[in-house]
């Protein structure tokens, strides 16, 4: 999301059952909502890649690929994108998410192209409350960069709404899908990404003069830290937010021998920048996002390329931010029709 450098486009669809409305702009959840069974988890969510005489376009069924191993076709998932005036646009995905823990998917419902979440475990759908449940008046499906929280309780909404050399004017939304509210987070900022429970969103803005502000968010919209950061923190990624909510961790270009990237830690109340640690895994692969969970730990996703393959495979990695420690936790193929542009991988 954003500008800061996208290593590969993947995005991992969540879907969380949500309550019916209790009144206007709230919404109840189900106790069991966020206890259901985790056993078979989202590894991966896709769309065939089809020719479409000069174009490459997405086609349907979308589907999700199980940590099991099962591949499940989502038959409710809207594939194509429509415009502001209703249009598909042929060769345009609608947007997906999928929470970090793999459990819940994020997307538009074709029968009413109305934003709703999927629990995993139990398949119960629901709608987002009114308020977000549809693009704003102008905006178009494509307009949209949706993301969902590690454990699947916030989705953030990031409208893509400049045009040509016009900034964005458009506030992004923080939904807290538990609670059926939503807050709003200034349209200068783009969205980098959550801290462990959700409750923290981590975004970045760049001043004329090039300089970058990071700041975090809470729930209720309200700014709790910033502050400018060194050219090295802001070009470098992916970033992750720790549970104190001033601690980012990122992902660096490392030169000492032996070694591509390197881990490092800033800190945003303090200013205070660390060495990096080394990262363990196999040069071919690239890292694409990073996260903490609930434990402290990071979660690394990096991406595999081959030959004229941007995206062949995908591996999962747990690391200890103290000392970069990293243990491969899960890797797969990608299926060959499986278009490039549009996967999505867990966490964003």
């Amino acid at each position: 999301m954003g500008k800061r450098p996208v290593v590969f486009g993947v995005v991992v669809a969540a879907g969380m059952a949500l309550g019916v409305p209790a009144e206007a702009g709230a919404f109840s959840m189900p106790e069991a909502l966020f206890t259901a069974n985790a056993d078979d988890t989202v590894r991966f969510t896709w769309a065939d890649a089809c020719e479409k005489n000069t174009f490459t376009a997405p086609c349907g069924p979308w589907k999700m690929t199980l940590r099991s191993g099962k591949v499940v076709k989502l038959a409710d998932v809207r594939v194509i994108a429509k415009d502001a005036k209703g249009t598909s646009v042929k060769y345009w995905p609608a947007p997906t998410a999928v929470s970090g823990d793999g459990r819940f998917i994020h997307y538009f419902r074709e029968a009413d192209d109305t934003m709703v979440v999927r629990n995993v475990a139990t398949g119960a759908v629901e709608a987002l409350p009114d308020a977000v449940a549809k693009p704003p008046k102008g905006l178009g499906m494509m307009d949209i960069d949706p993301r969902l929280s590690p454990n699947g309780r916030y989705l953030v909404l990031d409208y893509g709404d400049d045009r040509g050399d016009q900034k964005g004017t458009r506030p992004s939304v923080l939904v807290d899908l538990e609670r059926g509210t939503h807050a709003e987070i200034p349209a200068a900022y783009e969205i980098l990404g959550f801290g462990p429970d959700g409750s923290r969103l981590l975004v970045n803005r760049f001043t004329s003069k090039g300089a970058a502000e990071f700041a975090v968010f809470g729930a209720d919209g309200r700014k709790q830290v910033s502050r400018m950061v060194p050219r090295e923190v802001a070009s470098n990624g992916p970033v992750a937010l720790a549970e104190d909510g001033a601690t980012v961790a990122l992902v660096v270009g490392y030169s000492r021998a032996g070694a591509k990237t390197g881990l490092r830690h800033y800190n945003l109340s303090t200013g205070v920048f660390s060495s990096a640690v080394k990262l363990g895994y196999p040069r071919q692969e690239h890292p694409h996002s990073l996260y903490f969970d609930a434990s402290g730990n990071l979660t690394l996703w990096t991406r595999l390329s081959t030959g004229d393959r941007a995206f062949a495979g995908a591996a999962r990695y747990a690391v200890d931010p103290r000392n970069g420690d990293t243990r491969k936790k899960d890797s797969f193929g990608i299926p060959d029709k499986a278009g490039d542009s549009w996967l999505q991988l867990p966490g964003e």
